[in-house]
This record gives structure tokens, sequence and C-alpha cells, in this order.
């Protein structure tokens, strides 16, 4: 759910793929963007390995012995503090002579501490943002250039911010594994260095780029701005490969600095029917493996439907929502708030239930007939395209590849693994396949391919979903629920491959701009569990199973005379031989058999809305539905 105050929606567009010599420039900004990157991820490698944590202490005490390296970053480091200290003190020299004159340091002029022997709060020096950024504009190769300065300097900054980005992250990750390690999946790992013939993205500010406004204005509203050009390139000498052999031609880099990406991103947007209002924010350069794409991220007006949900839910309170910043804690607080309705008020809801045989299973409290949407069709064409794939792995594996990856299994068995000698001679003889272009144009298909059809997925669930007028989301999943699955080689690949946090993320964007809210809940024991008999729900590693409220069943009967009351029971069904049906010990009436999945997203939906139960007004019936490459969603005809 986006901020109360954000009546817009940051979508990020897909300009015109650059051709020609436009296309040669954005090859080889991005070579440098990578090269820069490792040259900054080098200053801090360098200044981190060179000192050593004192846990009894809780500082950061620097090693006796200095590798050549080590030493000249350091002193290269502390050089710029002074300068910037020094500068920072002549901007304000009447806070500089009060303090002097105290014999204090000056508070408001956020001086940087030197790297002394002793840091208290290494991360925190390392990471300032002006710092860094000076250490890597002045920071000379063996030769005397300076990478930083073959960018443009916005470009270089933000290749310096996604590193700095990176490293907050790692060192944030690192305080939380100190503490408790079993929250994460292992030790988190430091920033790597890119490959040398990588490539980096590149991101853009609008705000820097060249803007020419129209001659119209209405009022005294100023012009929109017509056109917006890439910033130039004009005296830079931009190294075309990794060997530096030719740069770049005057004629080439005019191409690029002549590129109207402003009018670009109003075409993709005028393309979308957007035509007021749209706001480009940023645009990104990314890299491929033959080329590059340009990706513009732009900001759409689009408040919430009137009447939706969320409408709703932003109208009455508004005030509560607006003092949580993070999107996560707004997803959170509306998850408690659900849970806390009582029966007569739920909200009309799907649950999806996740899966492999069956990729979606939708189930409704509004007594519409489940969609059980089949995985048929993507399981044959997945199946297709890794069998090309592992044919080509498998004709370029070398023998002694082979050896090692036997030995790896055979260990893998006895809860064992390869000593760190042969995960590396593994890697070594694995990586020219990987890199063969061959095989990642088969793996990019795949993706494509993958992406495609998760799109089109979600948009028949909640297209569906809209048509029936539901306002809540409830989908099934569980953490890491793919690092632990256990279920054998080939189940284990299919389970995988199908990328379920990703079509969870359609489905929300998706719903939210149709007013819906989307949330996720734990899904254990719901498929062993009978939904009809509101058997009682269990959690996963918790002793005592999820209490239903005892007036549940009162009160849903007394809104409507339909529903009958249901005593409580245990073990009173369970799946059958084929895994397709969850069949009940006592049957109720004609329900003697329910569809597992149907079964699971009931269940789903009543783990978060514990007075949801089951009542004669719902529907267990389901209807196959599969993807058609041409109209969607789309009913299978059963012979």
């Amino acid at each position: 759910m986006r901020p109360t105050d954000c009546p817009y929606d940051v979508l990020t567009l897909m300009l015109a793929r650059p051709k020609g010599a436009l296309e040669q420039v954005c090859l080889v900004l991005c070579h440098q963007a990578k090269n820069l990157f490792n040259t900054a991820n080098f200053l801090i490698r360098q200044v981190t390995s060179a000192y050593q944590y004192d846990a009894q202490a809780k500082v950061n005490r620097l090693r006796p012995e200095l590798q050549a390296n080590q030493a000249a970053v350091i002193a290269h480091i502390n050089a710029q503090i002074v300068s910037i200290n020094a500068a920072r003190k002549a901007r304000h020299p009447e806070k500089v002579a009060k303090a002097t004159s105290l014999n204090k340091e000056a508070p408001d002029l956020k001086l940087i501490p030197t790297l002394d022997a002793v840091m208290p709060k290494l991360a925190g020096t390392l990471l300032d943002a002006t710092l860094l950024d000076n250490a890597a504009r002045n920071w000379q190769s063996h030769d005397g250039d300076a990478v930083y300065k073959r960018l443009p300097a916005v470009m270089s900054q933000q290749v310096i911010g996604r590193l700095r980005d990176a490293y907050s992250s790692f060192f944030e990750a690192l305080k939380v594994y100190a503490v408790a390690p079993a929250t994460l999946t292992g030790r988190p790992r430091m920033p790597g260095y890119l490959p040398k013939h990588e490539r980096f993205v590149i991101e853009l500010p609008i705000a820097a780029i060249s803007v020419k406004r129209g001659m119209e204005a209405d009022g005294d509203k100023p012009a929109t701005p017509d056109r917006g050009y890439l910033p130039s390139l004009k005296g830079k000498t931009i190294p075309v490969d990794y060997a530096e052999t030719s740069v770049l031609d005057d004629e080439t880099m005019a191409a690029f600095s002549a590129f109207d990406l402003v009018g670009a991103v109003n075409t993709a947007c005028h393309k979308r029917g957007w035509k007021d209002g749209c706001t480009p924010q940023h645009v990104r350069i990314v890299p491929r493996r033959t080329g590059v794409k340009m990706e513009a991220v732009v900001r759409v007006p689009n408040a919430y439907p009137a009447n939706s949900f969320l409408a709703r839910l932003v109208q009455d309170h508004g005030p509560a929502l607006a003092e949580l910043t993070k999107e996560k804690e707004r997803d959170k607080w509306i998850v408690n708030y659900l849970k806390d309705l009582p029966a007569k008020v739920l909200p009309r809801f799907a649950a999806i239930d996740l899966g492999t045989n069956n990729i979606a299973t939708v189930a409704y409290s509004t007594g519409h007939q489940a969609a059980v949407h089949t995985g048929g069709h993507f399981d044959a064409v997945m199946a297709t395209m890794n069998e090309v794939i592992d044919r080509f792995v498998s004709e370029n594996t070398p023998l002694r590849a082979r050896e090692l990856q036997g030995k790896k299994n055979a260990l893998r068995k006895e809860k064992h693994t390869l000593t760190k000698a042969e995960h590396r001679e593994l890697g070594a003889l694995l990586k020219p396949i990987y890199e063969e272009p061959r095989y990642q144009d088969l793996t990019a298909r795949r993706e494509v391919w993958k992406e495609q059809y998760l799109h089109r997925l979600s948009r028949g669930i909640v297209r569906h979903c809209a048509d029936r007028g539901i306002e809540v989301i409830v989908i099934g999943k569980n953490a890491r629920w793919k690092d632990e699955v256990d279920m054998g080689r080939q189940q284990n690949r299919r389970f995988c491959q199908i990328a379920h946090a990703r079509l969870i993320e359609f489905i929300r964007y998706k719903a939210q701009l149709l007013g819906m809210a989307v949330v996720t809940v734990e899904e254990s024991y719901t498929s062993r569990t009978s939904f009809v008999a509101n058997e009682t729900l269990a959690c996963y590693g918790e002793k005592t199973p999820m209490a239903v409220p005892a007036d549940s069943l009162t009160s849903l009967s007394s809104a409507s005379p339909d529903v009958a009351p249901v005593t409580l029971a245990t073990s009173c069904g369970k799946r059958s031989s084929n895994r397709h049906w969850f069949v009940h010990s006592q049957p109720r009436e004609c329900l003697q058999r329910v569809h597992s999945d149907v079964n699971g997203a009931m269940n789903i939906g009543r783990k978060l809305f514990a007075q949801f139960a089951w009542h004669a007004r719902l529907s267990l019936k389901f209807v196959l539905w599969r993807l058609s490459e041409r109209c969607g969603v789309v009913p299978v005809q059963l012979q």
C-alpha cells in the first residue's frame, strides 16, 4: 500500500531500444560504470581489511602491519577528509572561532573523523557520501587516469550511491547476524568485484537532464518540458574496451548528447494513455548481453477508485496510516486491522493457494465457484526449455567437472560437501559454459517467457476478483519455503522454477490499482485441515494450534439464517492418495470430498479472518482454468 498522501503510482516504462551510435555509447558508459564501481569498492575493501574488530571494546583497531595498497588508500582517504573538513570550516568562520575560543570542536559542521588507529564507527565514516565521492573522484589509476571523470558527474554519483546502499545493507545485516544469526540464511557477504568484461547499470535523475521548455504557458503556470537531452560528453576521453586500445570519437559522443530523452518518455506515456500528469523521475540504462535497454520510472496520477476498500480505509484511518512511513509497516497494520474485524463486517475476500500442479487456486468468500489455475502448460513449456539447456550444458561439461559433480552428489547424501579447493575448481570448469552466448540466450528466453506467463496469469486473477467485487486478496506464503524444500530433485526443480514471489508482486500492484488490499499469511497445515468441519488450524513451529474463537460460528449463524453451527473436530479427514482431494472421514451431506487446493485456499482465508467459517452460502465447487497464449486465462473444456 502506498502512502496516504501519495495520489499517484510509480511505474517503470520500457523505452525504445537504443540503436547505432547511441547504443555504442551506452554500452561503453555502462562498462566505465563497472570500472568505477570496482574502483570505489577497492577503496572500501582496502580500509575494511586494514582494521580488525575488537568485540570486547566494540571498536575497530588498525592492524600493525599493512600492505602497500592498504596504506596508500588510508593516506588518500585521510587527505580527502582533511580537505572536506577545511572546506566546511571555511563556510562557517564564526562558528569555528567560537568553538576555538572554548577549546571545543564546532558541532554543527558535521566534520568527518580521520582514519586513526582506533575507530569506534568505521562504517559511518567510510560510507559518508561526500567522502566516498571525493575519494573516488581523486583516486588515480596506475597510468594517472581517474575513472570517475570518464563519466558525467551525475552518472558517477549514482554509481557511488548504489555501492553505498549495498554496503549499508551489508553492515546492517552484520548487526542482525551478530544478535540473531538464525534469522538469516547465512553470514552476510561483502559486495564483490564485478567481472572485468561486465557492465553496470547507469541511473540518471530527470533533474540532471538538460530540459528545453515549450513556448506555450497557461497563465502563471510554467510551460511543460518538451525536450530533454542526455548529459554532454564533450571533452571527455572514454576508452571503448577493457584493454583501452581506442576511445570514443566526438561524432559518436554527440549522438548520445543529442538524444531527446524526455521526448522518448512522453511518447511512451502517450502510448499507454497517460497524457496528463505523467511525471518522469529518473531513467535507467540497463546493459544486456546484446545491447542495452532504457527504462523510465514515472509518476502516474492514480488515486484509489471511489468507494474501493483502500479508498475507504484511507478515509477512515488516514491519520494512523500517515504515521507509518514504510510499506511493510502499512501492510502489517492492515493485517492487524483485518484480524480484529467481527464476522458481520468481514470484507469480501479471495484466498489464493499457490502450488506446483495448480499454480494458483483462488477461493471466494462471495459464494462464487473457486478458480483452479492449472500449471500443465507452464510445466510443458518449461520442460522443453530446460531439456534444451540441460543438453547444451551436458555436451560442454568436461570430464573433470563430471567427476566433481558426481562426488558432490554422493557427499550430499551423507550431508557433507566438497572442499573449498574442489568448489573453486568446479566453478572454474563450469564458468566458461555459463558465459557461452548460446547458454545465455537460452536462459534469457526462458526468463522472458516466464515473466510474460506470470503477467498474464496475474492479470486474469485480478480481473476475476474485480468482477466478483473482491475487496481483499489473501495469499498464502511461508518464509523460506523454497530454501528448505526437499521433495526430490524433479519436484524441487518444478517448485522452485515457478517464481511465486514474483507472481505475488504482480498480483499486489495490479490489485492495488483497483483499490483492493493484498496481504500474505503463513499457510502451514492448510491442506491437511478440514475447512468444512472448521477444524482447528495449527501454525508451523508453534506448540499450540491457532485458536478459533468460540463465538465465530454463533455470530455467523445470527448473520445468516442459512448458516448451521459446526462443532470443532480433530482429524476430520485426509488427502487422497493422488493428492487431488481432501476426503472427510465423516461426510457432511454431499461434501464427502473437496478439492484439496480449494480446501487449502479457504483455510488460508481463515488464517487471516479468524471469524470466518464454513456456511451454506459458500461454494466449494471449482472451475479449471488454463492460460492461453492468445486469449489469456480461459476455462478448460473437459471432455
